[in-house]
């Protein structure tokens, strides 16, 4: 069985959780522990039941809750080097686990795929996890379907996919023309 929650995402931060047999795990931490640890309370689950923490990127948004998270809670964080470095996070080395875009790493009976998409981060990734039969694809911040993002979503039976704006509201809106052409370009979010 697999079960999947969203805990939060949006500018305001991203994270989601997924249980997959004895396996639970957060893709992303991007707000507070404090909040981290009350959503997984209010579903059943503990921080302390967490196996790894895999990181996206290094935008606030994903990764403001890490350090205090990992301060109450020791727990295995993958994420790649340059992902790293770029976020300034300075994690105790015990905590880290570094990946590449096309690293499988099995953990609990659950594979986990990392994969490159594009987004204006130094490193950006996906990930897909796979148990028992069951594909989970986590596709955030993407700037446009390239050949991950693609085989992230087929065949997945649970997918979240991260689209967050509307075209005409955008071209409309009152945000400056360089933060309009920063989401909407190639690098940048799907509509």
């Amino acid at each position: 069985m697999i079960e999947v929650c969203s805990l939060s995402s949006g500018s305001n931060g991203n994270a989601f959780f997924i249980r997959t047999g004895d396996g639970c795990f957060l893709v992303d931490a991007g707000i507070s522990c404090k909040q981290i640890c009350l959503r997984l309370e209010q579903i059943g689950s503990h921080v302390s039941q967490l196996k790894g923490i895999f990181i996206t990127h290094e935008h606030s948004d994903h990764i403001r809750g890490l350090r205090v998270l990992l301060k109450k809670q020791p727990i295995p964080v993958y994420i790649s080097k340059k992902t790293y470095r770029k976020s300034k996070l300075e994690l105790d080395g015990q905590h880290l686990r570094f990946i590449n875009s096309t690293d499988r790493i099995v953990l609990e009976g659950t594979e986990i795929h990392s994969l490159s998409k594009t987004h204006d981060a130094v490193d950006p990734s996906l990930f897909v996890f796979f148990h028992k039969g069951k594909k989970v694809s986590f596709i955030t911040d993407a700037g446009h379907p390239c050949k991950n993002v693609i085989d992230a979503v087929r065949g997945a039976n649970i997918l979240f996919l991260e689209s967050n704006y509307d075209e005409i509201m955008l071209r409309d809106g009152d945000y400056p023309w360089f933060l309009k052409e920063r989401i909407a370009s190639q690098s940048g979010h799907l509509s």
